[in-house]
C-alpha cells in the first residue's frame, strides 16, 4: 500500500517536472554534443552490464529453485516422521511454523514494494532525462535503471537461498527455535 502512494507520486512528480520544463527545454544544455560517438559507446557498455546483470538474475533465481527443491525433499521426510508429527502437534511447533511463515510474507511483501517502487522510479527518471538531454540520456539512464533492479533482485534471491539453506539464520527463527528448545526440554520421542 505504502509502495503504491510512493510510485503515484513519483509518477505525479515526473508529470509536474515534464510539464513546467517545456518551455526551458534542455536547460541550456543541446541535445547532440560533440562526442555522440562517445555516447554510443556508453550505452553500449551500458547494455554489456546490463545483460550480465540480468545474467546473474536469472543464475540467481535458477540456484534458488534448485535450493528450494533440494530443501523441499529434504524437509517433506522430516514433516512425515513420527517425531516431526510430534514436534508439529505441540504448541510451539505450530507457534514457530507461523512465525516463519509471517516472516516469510513480510519479506515477500517488501520485496514486491521494492521492485514497484524501483520500475515506477526507473519509468520517471527515464523519461525526465529523455525529454531533458535526448533519447541517448534517456537510454542510458534505462539502462543503469535495469541493471540496478537486476543486481537487487539477485541480492533478494541470494538471501532466500540463504534462507532456505539454514532457516535458522533469520532473527525471527532464531528466538522462535531457541523458545521452543527451553520450552520442550522434557519431551522425549
Amino acid at each position: 500500500m505504502c509502495s503504491n502512494a510512493y510510485t503515484n507520486q513519483v509518477q505525479k512528480g515526473g508529470e509536474t517536472i515534464l510539464s513546467s520544463g517545456g518551455d526551458k527545454r534542455n536547460g541550456g544544455m543541446s541535445n547532440k554534443s560533440a562526442g555522440g560517438t562517445k555516447n554510443g559507446k556508453m550505452n553500449e557498455n551500458l547494455k554489456r552490464v546490463r545483460k550480465l546483470s540480468n545474467m546473474t538474475e536469472s543464475l540467481s533465481k535458477s540456484v534458488l529453485d534448485g535450493v528450494g527443491i533440494m530443501s523441499g525433499s529434504v524437509m517433506a521426510p522430516v514433516f512425515k516422521s513420527q517425531p516431526g508429527q510430534a514436534f508439529l502437534k505441540m504448541l510451539p511447533g505450530e507457534v514457530l511454523l507461523a512465525s516463519l511463515d509471517a516472516v516469510n510474507k513480510v519479506f515477500e511483501a517488501a520485496e514486491a514494494a521494492e521492485k514497484q517502487t524501483l520500475s515506477a522510479t526507473s519509468q520517471a527518471a527515464t523519461r525526465m532525462v529523455s525529454n531533458r538531454y535526448g533519447e541517448e540520456a534517456g537510454e542510458a539512464t534505462e539502462h543503469v535503471f535495469a541493471t540496478a533492479g537486476h543486481a537487487a533482485n539477485t541480492a533478494w534471491n541470494v538471501t532466500k537461498i540463504r534462507k532456505a539453506i539454514n532457516p535458522a539464520s533469520s532473527a525471527a527463527a532464531k528466538g522462535a527455535l531457541k523458545n521452543a528448545a527451553k520450552t520442550n526440554t522434557s519431551v522425549r520421542y
